[in-house]
């Protein structure tokens, strides 16, 4: 069973109630996997290069499937550490503490990525799906 099955939206129950039960899903499935969760205030990693992904679990089956396919990916590059965010509730000031020169936030992916824990900028959208 892939990530996007298990993280189905119940259309049974109120949308904001199956919101969060996606978001649950996924964060327990982000536990189980390569990927490590991320939330604003923690310290940067010191992995020699980290990937930073902004993403919109509770509403975006993109964003779940580019989740799948980093699942996937990742350990094929142990070398590359990947965090994974959501980014319901945050600003883009938020943001921007986090992934320098990030700009104003449009649509997910947001993405950073750091070598030898010096920020590069980072793409959104279609293009951090692209550079993925």
């Amino acid at each position: 069973m892939g990530l996007k099955d298990r993280v189905r939206i119940d259309r049974a129950i109120p949308p904001e109630e199956a919101q969060r039960s996606r978001a649950t899903r996924f964060w327990d499935a982000v536990a189980g996997s390569c990927l490590h969760k991320w939330t604003t205030g923690m310290n940067p990693c010191d992995a020699a290069t980290r990937i930073l992904i902004g993403l919109a679990p509770p509403y975006s089956d993109l964003d779940i499937d580019l989740a799948e396919t980093m699942m996937f990916e990742a350990p094929k590059h142990p070398e590359i550490h990947v965090d994974v965010f959501d980014v319901s509730g945050l600003d883009s000031a938020d943001l921007q503490q986090y992934i320098p020169r990030l700009g104003r936030i449009y649509h997910t992916p947001i993405v950073g990525l750091w070598k030898n824990v010096k920020s590069f900028n980072g793409p959104m959208g279609f293009a951090a799906r692209i550079s993925l």
